[in-house]
């Protein structure tokens, strides 16, 4: 069966989208367990990780903001570690 979709080449876009990727604002990131230690890779991997947490004052030595949208400059990646019921209040700031 073929879907006429080329599931090779997504991922090869999403690859190349890490790959060129800067800066990864992160949705809920906080000191400990995967939202603190999946960040903490990506910046040892030279990603620019922005906190994006009002709970927290400064997380991976970077000062946390309370909304993506203020975040300065750009942000290539927007990464989520919430549960899923809160994304909706997250939409309209994305």
């Amino acid at each position: 069966m073929t879907t006429g979709h080329d599931i090779s080449s997504d991922d090869a876009r999403r690859r190349t989208h890490l790959r060129d990727a800067e800066r990864i604002a992160v949705i809920g990131m906080k000191p400990e367990g995967e939202a603190g230690a999946i960040p903490a890779y990506l910046q040892r991997e030279g990603y620019d990780v922005v906190p994006v947490n009002p709970s927290c004052d400064e997380v991976l030595s970077v000062e946390c903001v309370d909304r993506v949208d203020h975040v300065d400059g750009e942000v290539d990646i927007v990464d989520i570690f919430r549960r899923s019921e809160t994304l909706p209040e997250h939409v309209d700031e994305i």
